[in-house]
């Protein structure tokens, strides 16, 4: 008696989603009338299907106009990831997502596939290109699915590819489970500099010489952001692309118009609030970037240069020590501690604007009144610096 009542509530149960949701196999036969709809109604969208010799369904690929326009303005990294469908039909949905520049996720291109394979990651990434094109400097970040590998190879070969780190760190924690390699690891992968990531590989193979052998298997160019040619602005992982397989969380268990229709109502919610945002704005900045910009002079509030100032082997070499005075000569100091090249010219023009803002203050007072941003370590601006302190008589 329980179990007919637990298949007739389980009947009644899918019955319902059919009526609401559509019956799934029925969802494929309306799917080409829907993407015209949405092609329609939100101008600049792009959707393609393809289907057998036979006459089913195979894959589909669809962008939004506002993905499109809004690519040009976001960094060069682009982040890719796939997850599996529960509806009753299965399949795959891939998602490819950037950064903008409030340092939000930027979703690009979403398409579902039978399955993951080189065919149709291949199909996948040929859509992307075709729609998106390519841009100077770019840099594509996945985990180390092979079929992944392949087809970016083959359609990006001037691409720098990096491998996320965090698939990297799991499996190095799987086949050698030592929390000091670990540690080394996550140094190596992060640090700005070659010489100190040699030096952790070199700890690493001192622990465990077959770990060491492991983790380099993959060129560090992948994976090592000393080595990385392109910006990376930050970003090692596919971090953000898990972010939105969780925000999707539900639009998997969806037949495959209706995961369509919630992505699209999920984006179209989160663009036009960032619209908002975005008119409601008085400067250039995001609020992000004026956050960033705001911690960083309010800590360099608290510091001081120590005197003298030298030009060594062409390079600005300032002394400094913590302290909460903020006057020191004639000179007040913020020192930045800028760890991607990015900001250290964002941070580098703050200071060039701080100088012009002082040009309109009493002559005996705007170098008590200003601090002044001095990078100890500005990639790419060294001269920038060096003009910047002779202008100041901080150089003889």
């Amino acid at each position: 008696m329980g179990c007919d009542s637990y298949h007739k509530a389980w009947r009644s149960l899918q019955h319902a989603c059919n009526v609401i949701r559509g019956i799934p196999e029925n969802n494929y036969t309306l799917l080409p009338q829907y993407l015209h709809m949405m092609k329609l109604r939100n101008p600049g969208t792009v959707a393609n299907i393809k289907w057998t010799a036979d006459n089913k369904f195979k894959y589909v690929f669809f962008t939004y106009g506002a993905s499109i326009e809004g690519w040009k303005h976001c960094r060069p990294v682009m982040m890719m990831d796939a997850t599996f469908l529960k509806s009753k039909c299965r399949g795959v949905l891939m998602i490819a997502v950037e950064k903008d520049g409030n340092n939000s996720i930027f979703p690009l291109a979403f398409g579902i596939v039978d399955s993951e394979n080189n065919e149709s990651y291949r199909w996948f990434f040929r859509h992307v290109k075709k729609v998106f094109g390519t841009r100077k400097d770019l840099s594509i970040i996945f985990d180390r699915h092979s079929s992944i590998t392949t087809a970016i190879k083959e359609l990006y070969p001037d691409t720098q590819h990096g491998i996320c780190i965090y698939h990297m760190e799991k499996n190095l924690q799987k086949y050698f489970p030592s929390e000091a390699i670990l540690s080394l690891f996550y140094n190596a992968t992060t640090t700005y500099k070659q010489a100190e990531f040699r030096t952790y590989m070199s700890q690493i193979q001192q622990i465990d010489p077959k770990a060491a052998e492991y983790i380099e298997e993959e060129p560090p160019k992948r994976w090592a952001r000393s080595f990385h040619t392109n910006r990376r602005y930050n970003m090692l992982t596919t971090n953000n692309v898990e972010t939105m397989n969780f925000v999707l969380r539900k639009a998997r268990e969806f037949p495959i118009m209706a995961c369509i229709d919630y992505i699209q109502n999920k984006l179209q919610n989160w663009f036009y609030q960032r619209k908002l945002d975005a008119t409601g704005s008085s400067h250039d900045l995001t609020c992000w970037a004026k956050k960033i910009l705001l911690e960083k002079i309010s800590r360099g509030f608290t510091m001081k240069v120590s005197f003298p100032v030298n030009l060594v082997n062409g390079r600005v070499m300032l002394a400094y020590v913590p302290g909460n005075n903020l006057l020191d000569n004639y000179v007040s100091t913020l020192i930045c501690f800028c760890f991607d090249l990015l900001v250290q010219r964002v941070l580098f023009l703050t200071a060039i604007l701080l100088f012009m803002a002082a040009l309109l203050v009493d002559s005996l007072l705007w170098r008590n009144l200003i601090c002044i941003t001095a990078s100890c370590w500005l990639i790419g601006s060294e001269y920038g610096v060096h003009r910047l302190c002779l202008s100041l008589d901080l150089l003889p």
